[in-house]
């Protein structure tokens, strides 16, 4: 059994998966909570949807102690460090041992995948200090195989969610079986919400909550919201037309709603959810 956890700044979710049968057949059991309820519940959270994830595959907790003992997990963590240590402990009570380290940054080694090698490249000064959740998304984006047929070239990952981050990659080909996939650069600034709260705790009247995009806004509030639509779609305006655009994060169908007011049929958007997954 894997268990895969991504730790954020306001939310942190999970999937135990579990090879049915034969490795062409995984049953997923996924879960998300806020980061305020894990640090009041996430031990007994993770343990309850274990037992959910059991009892849908009609597996007793007798044999799900054998999973637990076999249990392979793999996470990222962008949190604070005082998050990380509750849910650091959280996974030790689960397992029953020391858990395993968080992934890290390793721009030393090869991903292999069924259709041949992934190398990561990161166009920085210092790689190594790239976000995990940004890392992550680049090794879930590696293993889609998105240049099978040879015409993706330039992408744009969008993550939407407490913040709104934009990394620029492209693929180049190196061999027959082997990729280069490099992060040329990003952008983050406040998400959807980080933005409204912003201007919120300045005059509770200047919310764009119940406002509408609009092309020319006649109110307070619309004026608001398309204000913040405009800003988080801004980079749009500098991709180019043949660029694929991969979306994930829990504000995306803001984003998406953004992007279809103010550039309808411009763009090749895939949503993602299970990217860093």
């Amino acid at each position: 059994m894997n268990l895969l956890v991504d730790i954020g700044n306001s939310r942190i979710k999970w999937v135990f998966l579990l090879e049915i049968k034969s490795t062409f057949n995984t049953y997923g059991f996924y879960n998300s909570i806020s980061i305020i309820e894990a640090k009041k519940y996430f031990p007994y959270l993770l343990k309850l949807s274990f037992y959910s994830f059991l009892k849908k595959q009609k597996i007793t907790r007798f044999e799900g102690n054998s999973l637990i003992d076999n249990c392979k997990l793999t996470w990222s963590c962008v949190a604070n460090k005082e998050i990380e240590k509750i849910i650091y402990q959280g996974f030790c009570k689960f397992l029953n041992r020391s858990a395993p380290n968080k992934i890290n940054v390793d721009l030393t080694k090869s991903f292999i995948f069924k259709f041949g090698k992934v190398r990561m490249k990161i166009n920085r000064r210092i790689p190594n200090n790239l976000g995990l959740d940004r890392w992550a998304s680049m090794i879930g984006l590696a293993s889609l195989n998105l240049d099978r047929k040879g015409v993706v070239k330039n992408m744009v990952v969008v993550s939407v969610g407490t913040a709104t981050v934009y990394d620029f990659l492209s693929l180049k080909k190196k061999k027959k079986f082997n990729t280069e996939l490099i992060l040329h650069h990003g952008l983050i600034f406040p998400g959807f919400e980080t933005m409204n709260q912003s201007l919120v705790s300045i005059n509770p009247k200047l919310t764009g909550t119940n406002g509408k995009l609009m092309n020319e806004p006649g109110n307070t509030s619309d004026s608001i919201l398309t204000a913040i639509s405009l800003n988080q779609i801004s980079p749009l305006y500098s991709v180019k037309k043949d660029s694929l655009i991969i979306l994930h994060g829990g504000k995306h169908e803001r984003w998406e709603k953004s992007v279809r007011k103010f550039f309808p049929n411009h763009f090749n958007i895939i949503y993602d959810p299970w990217l860093i997954f």
